[in-house]
């Protein structure tokens, strides 16, 4: 069993909720284009967004949480982080039995990438791994034509499992979760709040390395306005004198260069 988990960001810290909601439906449609129908979403949430098309509601689960509204790129790195805590411990509540046995497939899901068709059905016949990931995914700027291929970008990357006592039973008073000293805790507990470039190794320190997809398993999405990453202020610390060839370079190279064809679409479910 996988479960994919989505962290949405609430109305009120948003610049433009009309297109945080078409881009949510956009990740929402995709995850419901699994080739295999044995698997889970659930959302951490403010608010339930209107959704455009007709679900399995036995598999859409709704997480609502009354966080304070975030201000600062920090506030919404945490407020991001207490919903997938919810996430996780809704998960066990409901498949806590499962943990138990042979654990359960958790995948953290940004609300506006897209995910492959074929991620529900290789974890199905793949049901001792430890986890998966990407080699590469791909970076996308709506409505382009061209897609960059990517070793690592955002946080739909790592498809961990997780077991009983890896999910919590139990939450503090959200008011110590936006803690610094109290979210520091629950990150070295609870794998789903562990920075998404930290996954890898430290399942690898507890002997549980993650098996490589034999497929991209992600579309980035950029330039939607709403990315917690491209707000990152260590971002505006980068010396560009040193990235700019970097990034003239990767301009000119043609191998990293993917066109957005049909058959991508379909695999990604990618509607427009």
């Amino acid at each position: 069993m996988i479960c994919f988990t989505i962290a949405l960001r609430g109305k009120a810290s948003t610049n433009h909720w009309d297109d945080v909601v078409r881009d949510f439906n956009n990740t929402l449609h995709s995850i419901f284009n699994q080739t295999c129908d044995e698997f889970h979403v659930f959302v951490g949430c403010n608010e339930i967004p209107e959704l455009w098309e007709k679900y399995d509601r036995n598999r859409l689960h709704f997480i609502e949480v009354n966080t304070p509204v975030p201000k600062t790129w920090q506030e919404k790195c945490r407020d991001r982080s207490w919903k997938l805590l919810n996430c996780a411990k809704a998960i066990r509540d409901r498949f806590g039995e499962l943990s138990v046995q042979g654990g359960v497939f958790v995948f953290p899901v940004d609300a506006d990438d897209y995910v492959n068709c074929h991620i529900a059905a290789y974890v199905k016949a793949h049901p001792e791994a430890n986890g998966f990931k990407s080699k590469s995914g791909y970076k996308w700027i709506k409505n382009r034509k061209i897609m960059v291929i990517t070793p690592y970008y955002g946080g739909s990357m790592n498809i961990m499992k997780m077991y009983l006592d890896e999910l919590p039973e139990g939450l503090p008073d959200i008011s110590l979760c936006f803690d610094e000293k109290t979210s520091a805790e629950l990150g070295a507990k609870y794998p789903i709040k562990w920075f998404d470039i930290e996954v890898e190794g430290k399942f690898a320190a507890l002997g549980r390395r993650l098996d490589r997809l034999p497929f991209r398993s992600t579309i980035y999405v950029l330039g939607t306005g709403e990315n917690i990453s491209e707000k990152d202020p260590k971002n505006k610390r980068v010396d560009k004198k040193r990235i700019q060839p970097v990034a003239f370079l990767r301009r000119i190279n043609p191998f990293d260069k993917k066109l957005l064809t049909a058959r991508i679409k379909r695999e990604f479910g990618i509607l427009e």
